[in-house]
């Protein structure tokens, strides 16, 4: 029997210093400030919003609230967790009608944002960093499914859930639209950046962007 007993969803994402996100589930019983809001679940001002452009019509199902929380701390606003504010939300819904196209949206939107949302001079770095990280770990969890036929690695340190098997055509195919969408990516660099506030060192410090 399935149970239908209401769970924690999400009580905040937090992003590493990688700019890979993860989803807090831990119960807290203080304000506290967080890297971004679940879009579910998420107030915001409207000016604050029109600031900052909205989100971003080139995302897809994920990672569009992580990205506007990235960047309305980029341009000096705060996101908090008010644990008071409680939203019951029935999640998966999405999941269930576009599960398979929300792997290659949340690959080629994690990527977008690591190209925006960081400084000129650390997105090669960073992105340098991430692929020699993950797509080590890749191989691992597809040696491990071609060999036994499963594997006991999760997609991220920061998940319990058991990995599913890689799809190499679908990072290959991120890849190839951050390439095809390279001028939209840059002007939209160029407008995070240029109305920078806080940079990467100083999130990082504050514990917005956490240190692996």
């Amino acid at each position: 029997m399935v149970s239908t007993r209401p769970t924690i969803d999400s009580s905040g994402d937090f992003i590493d210093n990688l700019g890979v996100c993860y989803n807090s589930k831990s119960i807290t019983h203080e304000i506290q400030e967080i890297s971004s809001a679940r879009g579910a679940s998420m107030l915001i001002q409207k000016k604050v919003f029109d600031e900052l452009g909205g989100f971003d019509d080139a995302f897809f199902a994920t990672f569009e609230d992580v990205d506007l929380g990235w960047r309305s701390w980029i341009l000096g606003y705060k996101t908090v967790l008010v644990p008071k504010s409680i939203v019951y939300h029935m999640g998966g819904q999405t999941v269930n009608i576009f599960k398979n196209e929300l792997a290659f949206h949340g690959f080629k939107n994690q990527l977008s944002m690591k190209i925006t949302n960081f400084e000129s001079k650390l997105i090669l770095k960073v992105l340098f960093q991430f692929f020699l990280k993950y797509e080590i770990r890749e191989l691992k969890i597809w040696f491990d499914y071609k060999i036994n036929g499963t594997t006991k690695i999760t997609p991220t340190k920061y998940e319990n859930k058991r990995a599913e098997k890689p799809n190499f055509k679908i990072i290959l195919k991120s890849v190839i639209w951050i390439f095809k969408n390279f001028e939209y990516l840059r002007k939209k660099h160029n407008k995070v950046n240029q109305n920078r506030k806080i940079d990467t060192k100083s999130l990082t410090e504050m514990n917005i962007l956490i240190k692996q």
